[in-house]
């Protein structure tokens, strides 16, 4: 079970790494922090509760010679993922090694966008990773793809590739059916005035008060012929997951950061590049998007994953831009402390729900 704290012990070097001032040194140990995680994760055998689950579709999954809609239609997974298995498996690869390649594009791409938008890469990956490594990156690999190609989608969005955007946002949804719904965050930040953008924000916050998930599964019941709405009517009617307060405080923790720096402007340095202010504004859209969803508990905990990405990023470059504050330091190592908190429950949950057991490597 040690090779469990690996976050806790990579989170600390990556404080320490982020009193430099060297570009280059930040960016080394951002990409050695992440093969330390892609390690970990895609050399893991048999130690979580999705990994035979995920080997048994590997091995029912046809061939691209025999992959259609009836070939696939009894195989847990959407098609984009149950494609991409099969181009692996077409090319003899074995299912270790595609599940090595699936962590290996999963954290590229969260580590790649990071060194793009934050100003401290590593320690926005630790923090990233102390929430989301165990549940998203180790046992829930279509997730974990799609929310990578999801947070791809909005680089090259920030970029003005909005064909490229739109295309890895399709992909996504191939990948995993809940990634469409962030087409709402996508149009959202096409939005110009800043008035009509804040307003649809707080709606759409509040809306997932007013859903209530009885009268949803009433509707839904009669609609069962799609996968998504079966899976939909599963999540309503087996209570797959509870929110927890803490579910709630960590996104007001957020939004309290945001709130408090921007009500005392005088005192505090604003952003005023271009990817910062979209980043932030896209940290505010997916917090309300999450709340939106938390009518269906399970909803919240994926919705949550982007949130928190672009929050912490956010949140560490606000943080940087206010550095010589002495208030903001101690800021930044309270909630530093409140992340590998976090991550020291979660794994602990995690054992002993049976969510992962004792680390195994296929390599060893």
């Amino acid at each position: 079970m040690i090779i469990y704290i690996f976050p806790i012990f990579i989170t600390i070097m990556a404080v320490i790494s982020s009193l430099s001032r060297d570009r280059v040194l930040k960016y080394y140990h951002t990409i050695l922090i992440a093969l330390g995680f892609i390690l970990i994760a895609g050399l893991r055998s048999y130690s979580d509760i999705d990994f035979v689950g995920y080997m048994d579709i590997y091995n029912e999954v046809p061939t691209v010679v025999m992959f259609n809609f009836n070939s696939i239609g009894e195989i847990y997974g959407e098609p984009g993922y149950l494609f991409l298995n099969s181009i692996l498996k077409t090319a003899g690869i074995g299912f270790y090694l595609a599940s090595f390649l699936f962590v290996l594009i999963s954290i590229f791409i969260k580590t790649r966008v990071s060194l793009k938008f934050s100003a401290m890469p590593s320690l926005s990956l630790c923090l990233f990773f102390c929430i989301h490594f165990i549940t998203i990156e180790f046992i829930q690999i279509r997730w974990a793809i799609a929310t990578s190609l999801l947070i791809l989608g909005f680089y090259f969005q920030y970029k003005r590739n909005l064909i490229q955007a739109s295309l890895i946002y399709l992909i996504a949804g191939s990948i995993h059916y809940f990634s469409f719904i962030f087409i709402i965050v996508s149009l959202l930040m096409e939005l110009r005035s800043e008035k009509i953008f804040y307003t649809l924000l707080i709606m759409l916050g509040l809306m997932g008060s007013i859903f209530q998930s009885d009268v949803l599964m009433g509707y839904l019941t009669q609609t069962q012929d799609l996968y998504i709405v079966r899976k939909t009517v599963l999540y309503l009617g087996e209570g797959v997951s509870q929110l927890g307060i803490f579910s709630y405080l960590k996104l007001i923790l957020y939004l309290s950061i945001f709130v408090s720096i921007r009500t005392l402007a005088p005192h505090f340095n604003q952003f005023k590049a271009g990817k910062d202010i979209f980043v932030y504004k896209l940290s505010l859209a997916t917090i309300s998007l999450t709340l939106f969803c938390s009518f269906i508990p399970i909803f919240h905990h994926r919705a949550v994953v982007i949130a928190d990405y672009f929050s912490i990023i956010s949140i560490i470059n606000l943080f940087e831009v206010n550095s010589g504050k002495k208030i903001i330091q101690v800021s930044k190592y309270v909630i530093i402390m409140l992340f590998l908190i976090w991550y020291s429950f979660d794994l602990y949950n995690a054992i002993s729900s049976g969510s992962i057991i004792e680390y195994n490597s296929w390599l060893l």
